[in-house]
């Protein structure tokens, strides 16, 4: 018996084994059948990957290279980098960030890893290079990715708030096909110079697709602005707010929907912080409603135990029907952290092995918000914790858990790209001493990679 002969489902079963990247499309390049086969293989990955999420089932690897036995280039330590996930490319792009070492350095290169095998390398680009800045929003659409806002740090000065505000409003395109970068001028309505905003791209059956852009920090002051940018043109125009409008805010989380019972977009505002440092815990819903108009509403929050207020500091993945949080468990417990798998993707599949459990008193913990009902009731929750038992469950639990991390959902995995590992992370922002952190940073893992856990 050869594979052709096999049952649609025996071939499902086997196919759920391989990449869903490199592997997936190769397989439905095969005949016509194989085909059709992967794209009911595809349904069943999703569906089980954002089940694990639901239910805590996933699987943590450290994507980790030895750094004084590797050749490979490696990126150096960062924070408030951007990233994205381009489908067209099959890879994850990160752009740019705030140097750890250096108080008034920041970057301007742009890396990519490859999904498919898993390594990462500085991408070769040319054209209208964007300046070093952090805080910008990198967002995907077809073969390009959309650079936009961000803030450069000031020549010769730590960093601090209290200097004069160096945002500014650029916009770059990368073609990913070329390689190559593009700044895009725009003579008419545009944003004013933006860092730490939100943006997402909004897509619906009845509209231009648009990249969102909310909140974020101008002139040293939070703003609560919506500006548009339509795609593929590329032109801009600042959208309507009617009803309760969200408070102004930074570093909020920022997703679009899927709206299946209504020809129009829909965006969900979650958490942030001022410059004030008041956290915002509230969920907010932005309806397309007019040409240029949108309306708000507060989503209410149902009943149940609340996670921690810092995770609203930092940005959360969506992963089907639920935003996902990476927080921490309380201090005040100590946990067990699950085996982890460490694999090195520069050597061969003999390096992959398992980190030894132990105790650890700050490991990574999913927060789960559920999203099933916000569109039809108005309504969210935060699904069961773990957290209220005498004993937190090994599978809620993932490695050393970084500050000012940075996530995206692939085709069947979320890509955490790890900061730094000092509790503070406002300390790090505000100080202009970082003398006494430095030693901090002796092991800086670069990636963690969760899939679903399988049998």
């Amino acid at each position: 018996m050869d594979i052709f002969s096999l049952p649609d489902e025996i071939m499902e079963k086997i196919f759920l084994k391989l990449s869903p990247y490199k592997d997936f499309d190769v397989i439905a390049l095969v005949c016509k059948r194989w085909n059709t086969v992967i794209s009911d293989t595809i349904k069943t990955y999703k569906r089980n990957f954002h089940h694990a999420f639901e239910t805590g089932n996933v699987f943590w690897t450290e994507l980790h290279v030895n750094r004084e036995n590797s050749t490979n280039s490696t990126m150096s330590k960062r924070f408030l980098q951007s990233m994205c996930y381009n489908d067209n490319s099959r890879s994850v792009y990160i752009f740019g960030g705030r140097s750890v070492d250096s108080q008034s350095a920041g970057f301007n290169d742009l890396w990519r890893v490859d999904m498919h095998t898993m390594r990462w390398e500085r991408v070769i680009a040319n054209g209208d290079y964007p300046q070093p800045q952090f805080g910008c929003t990198l967002e995907s659409y077809e073969n390009i990715l959309i650079l936009f806002g961000g803030r450069s740090m000031p020549a010769a000065t730590p960093f601090s708030f209290q200097v004069h505000d160096q945002g500014n409003d650029d916009m770059h395109i990368f073609d990913t096909q070329s390689s190559k970068w593009s700044l895009k001028r725009t003579v008419d309505e545009s944003p004013p110079p933006l860092y730490l905003h939100g943006s997402c791209v909004v897509t619906s059956e009845a509209e231009i697709d648009c990249m969102a852009v909310f909140g974020g920090i101008t002139a040293d002051t939070d703003t609560n602005a919506l500006w548009c940018l339509d795609l593929p043109d590329l032109s801009w125009w600042k959208a309507v707010l009617v009803g309760e409008v969200p408070p102004a805010r930074h570093m909020h989380s920022q997703v679009s929907l899927k709206t299946q019972d209504m020809f129009s977009s829909a965006i969900l505002i979650v958490g942030g912080y001022t410059v004030e440092n008041y956290i915002f815990s509230d969920v907010w819903i932005l309806i397309r409603s007019g040409f240029k108009e949108w309306t708000a509403s507060r989503v209410e929050v149902e009943p149940g135990p609340p996670p921690p207020m810092s995770i609203f500091k930092r940005k959360a993945v969506k992963v089907g029907d639920n935003l996902v949080f990476f927080g921490n468990v309380p201090s005040e417990r100590k946990c067990t952290r699950r085996n982890v798998c460490m694999l090195d993707p520069y050597q061969d599949a003999a390096s992959r092995r398992s980190i030894s459990e132990k105790e650890h008193h700050n490991p990574i913990y999913m927060h789960v918000m559920d999203l099933q009902t916000v569109l039809s009731k108005g309504t969210v929750k935060w699904t069961e914790s773990p957290l209220t038992a005498d004993s937190v469950p090994n599978k809620f639990l993932g490695p050393n858990r970084p500050n000012y991390h940075v996530a995206v959902q692939c085709r069947g995995h979320v890509l955490i790209h790890g900061d730094y590992g000092v509790d503070s992370a406002q300390h790090v922002e505000r100080t202009r001493n970082h003398n006494d952190i430095v030693q901090t940073f002796d092991k800086w893992p670069l990636f963690y990679l969760i899939s679903a856990e399988t049998t």
